[in-house]
């Protein structure tokens, strides 16, 4: 998980933690577990000729899904063995965060809505998950001064806040249609990349003062990262987000390695 060595490198440490792999393999594992829980629960509820694309995709090849989903939790639990109390606490805080926020609206009850349902919240909460696990993950299990693992997640919250805002641009439309007020909902889609790319260079400064090693990397994935918001928009292909713009994260962590 390219979040988690971006911390760790950050930090100056991704060589001095043997227990590195259990963290990646937690974070891999819980992240396929949740991410493929709305579509797991939906798909137990629903014939496959109702069904949205992503569940039908599941329908068919669930011969193969349910094994993998049975294994990433057999790895989840046996991981957990290798760290500390404290960061177990640390992850089922986020976990409990991360299912809230996936649980399908109305599956638990008929009245029942997922808290990415309320209004502006659904962005920050991704970005929280995301920048909690890239600075006080490593931070926790590297035992790094509270001053520096605040730093870090500043930073780590302005960049993943940066690049999840054009989701929501994405998503304009289909989150009009269900009356969910987003940030480019408020202020408009134009008015959210530029939000977008202040952030990102709010991002560019504050890595380059807190974190000087990483100045090259800094400014080259800056300006990448710019180009792909100045070209967000709700009509972009779904691979311009999951693919480009979710790819900067894996970006982030080879330019920091390799520069």
């Amino acid at each position: 998980m390219a979040i988690v060595l971006t911390g760790y490198h950050i930090l100056n440490s991704a060589a001095a933690d043997e227990r590195l792999p259990a963290v990646i393999a937690i974070v891999g594992s819980a992240t396929f577990l949740i991410y493929n829980l709305s579509i797991f629960l939906v798909e137990l509820r629903t014939a496959r000729t109702t069904a949205t694309t992503r569940v039908q995709w599941f329908k068919r090849w669930n011969y193969i899904m349910y094994p993998l989903l049975a294994g990433a939790l057999i790895l989840l639990l046996l991981s957990l063995w290798f760290v500390p109390f404290s960061v177990i606490i640390f992850f089922a805080h986020l976990g409990i965060v991360s299912l809230l926020y996936n649980v399908p609206d109305k599956y638990i009850h008929q009245h029942y809505r997922s808290i990415r349902s309320i209004p502006l919240i659904k962005v920050f909460l991704i970005a929280y998950v995301w920048a909690a696990i890239g600075s006080w993950l490593p931070a926790l299990m590297l035992q790094i001064a509270l001053a520096d693992a605040v730093r870090l997640f500043i930073v780590q919250m302005l960049f993943i806040t940066a690049i999840t805002l054009p989701f929501d641009i994405r998503d304009y439309w289909r989150d009009e249609k269900n009356e969910l007020l987003t940030i480019p909902g408020l202020i408009g889609i134009k008015q959210t990349r530029w939000l977008s790319i202040a952030l990102m260079v709010l991002y560019t400064l504050l890595m380059g003062l807190w974190f000087t090693a990483t100045v090259a990397a800094t400014i080259l994935l800056c300006a990448l990262t710019i180009l792909l918001l100045t070209g967000a928009h709700d009509t972009r292909p779904y691979w311009y987000y999951t693919g480009l713009i979710d790819g900067l994260i894996i970006l982030q962590c080879l330019f920091l390695l390799l520069l």
